[in-house]
């Protein structure tokens, strides 16, 4: 008798587990815990799928899929081609997406489990072929049942993409399909900043600022090994408050025009006060390359209803203004020029030096505060009248009390109106120039006390 009750357990035994095996294969199967008590498990049946990678940098990675129909997922990585172990149905993991810290199965690391689509990992070693299996589970009470015949398999480097090949990955790449061009700097970092001019120099004159006031940005675009290939400079004439006919131009400290195969866009037609290399840079300027943007910028923008000057009274007709574009070509298609190439570190926004040519008259140059002055300058004007130039320590177009005859600032602000001292609108412009700009940096910012907006033009 106790023999037959052992053969009927037995029995019983192997029909369970038949059962088991048979509903496993068709992905419905029957779980038994024990001889007396069995759960129905349904695996799933459609693993994860579309993986795709979003590179942070070459150690950081996200991973994305588009889910299976489980009820969740793990997600495991190796640096070994083929991961040698499953993981358990009903066991516990721990999950970390820090690669190395979450539980180990087999050669692989858990990274996730739950029932998102994605995963960010970090910590992982650069240069290096990473692989990856996503498994789907259905979980019934506590525990995951790993579906291990549909799941997702899928590998990157974390080398990171480089699509033209330039060593500057994709993620970095401003042009990723060009391996001519990778960097784009802007200056201001968006908009217009303003320069404004003061051509009464070396005397202070009415200092209204306003005999000269342009917009402007630039942008210089460089390659992969940080050399400019090209800059664009866009420049606008907003109003002449002066009757002396004054050009504007720029100098690239510390850039020699042989490192320039090309000037384009400079309004010079009919100019007879200086001469040009065939690379449209200004001749006979052998230590830093000065571009000329416009001869007179009353041809630029006329006078009208009878008023000497433009823009800059209230009354007068707006005139509106004018736009001159400027196209530098350093390295042309690949060739380099003559001079050789220009480092970003060269050209950076200390190396724009922009200034006025004061009445056509070539030597008489109007510079930012401690900017030099070209090749071409005279400088027998400084340390005259109200001038307080010593250009053997660096000092430049400052008066006595270091007030300057231009002013760059790097937003677009209101300029005075005719024969209104620039002191008089810009309440604390004097405090931070005498204090060497250390005192009220945000003189020019529209905010209470700053300014005096009666004596602004505003449009």
């Amino acid at each position: 008798m106790k023999n037959q009750r052992i053969i009927q357990i037995f029995r019983s035994f192997t029909a369970l587990l038949l059962v088991f095996i048979a509903g496993r294969a068709a992905s419905q199967p029957i779980f038994t815990d024990n001889v007396t008590d069995s759960v129905s498990i349904t695996y799933p049946t459609v693993g994860a799928s579309n993986p795709s990678f979003v590179y942070t940098n070459s150690t950081s990675i996200t991973i994305k899929w588009t889910p299976g129909n489980g009820s969740g997922r793990i997600v495991l990585a190796s640096t070994d081609s083929t991961i040698n172990a499953w993981p358990a149905d009903k066991a516990s993991y721990t999950a970390n997406a820090t690669y190395g810290s979450g539980s180990s199965i087999g050669n692989a690391k858990v990274l996730y489990t739950g029932n998102g689509d994605s995963v960010s990992i970090s910590n992982l070693n650069s240069n290096v072929k990473y692989y990856f299996w996503i498994i789907e589970y259905n979980t019934i009470g506590s525990f995951n049942y790993f579906d291990t015949q549909y799941f997702l398999r899928t590998s990157t480097y974390t080398t990171l993409p480089d699509a033209d090949g330039d060593n500057v990955p994709d993620i970095d790449d401003v042009f990723p399909s060009d391996p001519l061009r990778a960097f784009v700097t802007t200056y201001p970092p968006s908009g217009f900043g303003t320069l404004l001019f003061e051509d009464l120099w070396p005397g202070i004159g009415d200092y209204d600022f306003n005999d000269l006031v342009l917009d402007y940005n630039y942008s210089i675009v460089s390659n992969g090994d940080n050399n400019v290939v090209e800059a664009d400079y866009t420049f606008v004439t907003r109003a002449i408050g002066g009757d002396l006919h004054n050009a504007f131009a720029f100098q690239l400290d510390g850039v020699n025009p042989d490192k320039i195969t090309n000037v384009t866009g400079a309004n010079t037609a009919g100019v007879t006060w200086t001469t040009f290399n065939p690379n449209g840079t200004e001749f006979d300027q052998p230590n830093h390359a000065n571009i000329i943007v416009f001869k007179d910028a009353y041809d630029l923008l006329p006078t009208s209803g009878g008023y000497w000057f433009v823009n800059v009274d209230p009354n007068a007709p707006d005139v509106g203004t004018d736009t001159t574009k400027i196209h530098l070509t350093f390295i042309d298609n690949g060739t380099v020029p003559s001079g050789g190439t220009v480092s970003t570190t060269i050209m950076d926004a200390a190396a724009f030096n922009p200034y006025i040519i004061v009445n056509q008259q070539r030597g008489k140059e109007i510079h930012l505060a401690n900017k030099i002055p070209s090749d071409k300058a005279n400088l027998g004007f400084f340390g005259t009248v109200n001038d307080n130039s010593v250009p053997g320590i660096g000092r430049y177009y400052k008066s006595h009390n270091n007030l300057p005859w231009a002013l760059d600032i790097n937003t677009s602000i209101p300029y005075t109106k005719e024969k209104v001292d620039f002191l008089q609108a810009y309440l604390n412009f004097s405090i931070w120039a005498q204090s060497n700009g250390l005192s009220n940096p945000d003189w020019y910012i529209d905010m209470p006390g700053n300014r005096n907006s009666s004596k602004l033009i505003i449009r």
